[in-house]
């Protein structure tokens, strides 16, 4: 089993823009928990090559401080939006990937919206 004691989870621009995800409150620790691991290996390098991970729910809300209502809440949020995907694993936690082209979409549509309003 993985050691979540040392991560760190990435925030930025594109997952709280309102022209990218716009994502607030739990399902944005939600995502970028899921984000940041999925991204480990290519993280400073800013490859979006995400991988699956898989972590009991327990996990997440241990990580997070979070209830399981609201850990399941997120999850549920998350795919909805199509911004994770999911993978059933039998009688295994389920694995998750980040959408990669949600990502792609979010940073290009921030990115415009930043340069318009520099050139303003």
């Amino acid at each position: 089993m993985r050691d979540y004691s040392k991560e760190e989870i990435l925030i930025t621009s594109w997952m709280i823009n309102s022209k990218g995800m716009n994502l607030k409150g739990t399902n944005l620790e939600v995502y970028s928990l899921i984000y940041s691991i999925t991204q480990q290996p290519f993280l400073h390098g800013l490859s979006i090559n995400p991988q699956f991970i898989s972590f009991p729910i327990s996990h997440l809300i241990d990580f997070l401080g979070i209830s399981r209502r609201s850990a399941l809440y997120s999850l549920q949020y998350l795919k909805k939006k199509k911004l994770i995907i999911p993978k059933i694993n039998k009688g295994n936690p389920t694995s998750y990937q980040v959408n990669a082209e949600k990502i792609s979409k979010a940073i290009n549509s921030t990115s415009d919206y930043f340069n318009k309003k520099k050139e303003e």
